[in-house]
């Protein structure tokens, strides 16, 4: 797996199981892989590739299997006004979009097809929310939403967005979530309908329904709380919900 610091630079690590527990070992690293922290990474749907995006403006795509080499960074592109991006989101099954969303507000879908940095198409939707502030978290459902994307804002609240149209991102819902900024955003439960968030308000959120009805822990207290997961228990597959926060705590919950 990859990571990524506030200097830049992108880290390939193996993982290894002994004794019943877990061993990293530290591999090659990319130095200045962005010219600031690294703010988010993700992996497309077939695992061919990846994308960091950074804080110096730029999403970068990378092969999986040439990315510490010279050649690694398949595509290099950047925000259109040169704002901070804050997320990536990779499609659940299109290995070939991407969405960004950062510190001008906009969410935006790009297609991986057209390599050169040029020509990437960008879907930016007229209607995506104005004056909430910076976007922070991305989170893209499967089909069974309509594939829509969750996109979380600094005002506390999350848009969720319609994908499936090729020329705009049109705006299904709002739902004002937090009192402070929205962090992390994640989709799954039970059904893998229900989306998850925390934010600055130390507040972990369920949101579930047409018309979502939300459902708050504070888990860790008045920390902020700054990523959210669902896991599924492997004896009996009951989703539990996982935060972690700036308390240096990971809580398990019922969602």
């Amino acid at each position: 797996f990859v990571s990524g610091d506030d200097a830049g630079t992108l880290t390939m690590w193996s993982a290894s199981t002994e004794h019943d527990a877990i061993a990293l070992d530290r591999g090659a690293a990319v130095a200045r892989a962005h010219d600031a922290c690294i703010s988010s990474i993700c992996v497309v749907a077939d695992k061919s590739r990846f994308v960091t995006a950074g804080a110096d403006a730029r999403v970068r795509v990378w092969d999986t299997e040439r990315a510490m080499s010279a050649s690694g960074s398949d595509a290099l592109l950047s925000a259109p006004d040169a704002r901070a991006v804050n997320a990536a989101a990779a499609h659940p099954t299109d290995a070939n979009l991407l969405a960004t969303a950062g510190d001008d507000g906009t969410a935006r879908v790009w297609d991986l097809r057209v390599g050169a940095k040029s020509s990437v198409r960008e879907r930016a939707g007229p209607d995506v929310r104005g004056g909430v502030g910076r976007a922070y978290a991305l989170a893209w459902a499967d089909a069974r939403l309509g594939e829509a994307l969750a996109v979380g804002y600094e005002s506390g609240a999350i848009a969720v967005l319609e994908t499936q149209e090729t020329l705009s991102l049109a705006t299904r819902g709002v739902v004002e979530a937090h009192a402070d900024a929205v962090r992390g955003l994640t989709w799954g439960g039970p059904t893998g309908l229900c989306l998850a968030s925390c934010g600055d308000d130390g507040a972990v959120a369920t949101h579930a329904g047409e018309l979502p009805v939300t459902k708050k822990h504070f888990p860790h207290g008045d920390a902020y709380a700054r990523c959210v997961a669902f896991w599924n228990r492997p004896g009996d597959g009951t989703a539990r919900l996982v935060s972690g926060g700036w308390d240096g705590n990971v809580h398990a919950m019922d969602p």
